[in-house]
């Protein structure tokens, strides 16, 4: 059989001998070994009443500890009652509990709220995938704009091209318009010349020595006017660097008049103004002379010489 400690066998009876006395029960203090202090109450009545079935000897109670017992507890038993009963519970118990109650109804929606596997509400997840499929979307979108953008650049350029050549053609043919506005102006102008009533006419022909043997011509003259015409068929084209000028005859000199251009195969003609008086004028005559020439004279072969004039009527 285990020893036991005198200690232990000292409080255990000073434990039982308080139960007989019913000092235990109305919280009168222990004394063992000279502590009565409530924290050595404590453990002797947490740690003895455990050890009692073991270590003490079976000895009925006290008829009247017996009767105290039982009514500490009724009495315990009916206070955990009233406090337990929603009657008569205090406003500070129906506040704690209401507490308590939203405390439990938050703690259990959040805990039914859904969540991702990684802890993130499932509310985001949804939402990033929402901002996601925007931007993927608001991409492709400016990518179809852009492509589109350059389409319409590249359309818009060759319009420009198009534009622009046209607008080349159209001075082009401003140009020639022009060109043969001014050549109506001459014809009309040599038209109304030849057909004047007051027109005279000079014969040109070639000389003894003649470059172009075939070569004619006639000269148109105004003196009301004051203009002249000349035209001059059956020639060759003048040679690089070379023209055909017209002189106006005064006597022992020559007046130099215009330069003749080209008007067809072997044509070549001149319309001008200004006219010497007529008792001044002689002669007219055509010659070869070099492009650069400035004489006052002319230096080059003659081509065509007149000295008659006839009236037209």
């Amino acid at each position: 059989m285990t020893r036991r400690d005198p200690l232990e066998e000292r409080a255990a009876e000073a434990v039982w001998t308080a139960l007989e006395e019913g000092r235990l029960a109305d919280g009168v203090g222990l004394e063992v070994d000279g502590d009565t202090s409530g924290g050595a109450e404590l453990r002797l009545h947490a740690e003895l009443l455990g050890l009692l079935p073991l270590e003490l000897e079976e000895r009925p109670p006290a008829a009247a500890a017996r009767e105290r017992l039982l009514a500490k507890i009724r009495s315990a038993g009916t206070a955990a009652a009233e406090i337990a009963s929603p009657q008569v519970a205090s406003p500070q118990v129906a506040s704690l509990s209401a507490a308590r109650r939203r405390r439990d109804d938050t703690a259990a929606a959040r805990a039914a709220a859904p969540r991702a596997a990684s802890g993130i509400p499932v509310w985001m997840g949804v939402l990033a995938a929402s901002l996601l499929a925007a931007v993927l979307g608001l991409t492709a979108y400016s990518s179809f704009l852009y492509g589109r953008l350059q389409e319409q650049k590249g359309r818009l350029a060759d319009q420009q091209t198009t534009i622009a050549r046209l607008s080349s053609d159209l001075d082009s043919s401003r140009q020639q318009v022009d060109m043969l506005a001014a050549a109506r102006t001459d014809l009309q102008n040599q038209l109304s010349l030849v057909s004047s009533p007051d027109v005279e006419v000079c014969p040109l022909k070639p000389t003894r020595d003649p470059m172009f043997p075939a070569a004619r011509g006639l000269l148109f003259l105004s003196e009301p006017r004051n203009a002249w015409y000349v035209r001059v068929a059956d020639v060759e084209p003048p040679p690089p660097g070379k023209i055909y000028r017209l002189w106006f005859v005064l006597g022992n000199k020559a007046q130099p008049a215009g330069i003749l251009m080209p008007a067809g195969d072997g044509v070549q003609e001149m319309g001008g103004s200004g006219l010497p008086a007529r008792g001044e004028m002689t002669a007219a005559a055509v010659t070869l002379e070099p492009m650069e020439h400035s004489a006052e004279q002319p230096n080059g072969p003659m081509v065509l010489f007149g000295d008659q004039r006839f009236g037209m009527i």
